[in-house]
């Protein structure tokens, strides 16, 4: 009876945890090279970077930005599928923070129902609808995770034309959830 009871009391407390959260994998990474300098987005000046995914299917968790909001305002984060060295077609918005910080901080959007598709270049883009966002850069080249790549791009004319680079990237973090 003392079984009974004990392997009850078991099952009420496993019952009652909360599910284990999913494996997350940080697709790319570079926040935490020393900053060299920022760019801003502004009005029709769009900044964008790109990342890659493996041999897997991933649901976009988040994506970190070091970040700066010198002149309030609300940014967008969008995300777009590769357009041959630069951003393509959009496939879709994160959720952006209910607020900004004035000095460079860890900027984290949300993805909600977003699929990356396996050996695919994606590129996210900052814009700002309102204010000035100043995304850090660095001289250094190197990153973390299976889609580190090292190029950035700005828009001057709000997305119609891209000047991309491949040095001196700007310094986000993507975290991404395998898709068995």
């Amino acid at each position: 009876m003392k079984r009974m009871a004990a392997l009850v009391c078991a099952l009420a407390l496993f019952g009652t945890r909360p599910l284990a959260a999913q494996e997350q994998d940080i697709l790319s990474d570079n926040l935490l090279a020393i900053t060299t300098s920022t760019e801003a987005a502004t009005g029709s000046t769009w900044l964008t970077a790109s990342f890659a995914t493996d041999d897997g299917t991933y649901r976009l968790t988040s994506v970190t930005l070091l970040l700066a909001n010198p002149s309030d305002g609300q940014a967008r984060l969008d995300l777009y599928a590769d357009g041959s060295l630069e951003p393509g077609s959009l496939v879709g918005t994160l959720l952006a923070p209910d607020g900004f910080s004035a000095d460079l901080t860890q900027t984290i959007f949300l993805a909600s129902d977003i699929t990356l598709a396996p050996n695919s270049t994606y590129w996210i883009v900052l814009s700002a609808d309102s204010g000035e966002f100043d995304w850090a850069w660095t001289s250094d080249n190197t990153g973390n995770g299976i889609g580190f790549l090292h190029t950035w791009g700005q828009s001057d004319d709000g997305g119609a034309t891209w000047f991309t680079f491949d040095t001196y990237p700007t310094q986000f973090s993507v975290t991404a959830t395998p898709i068995p």
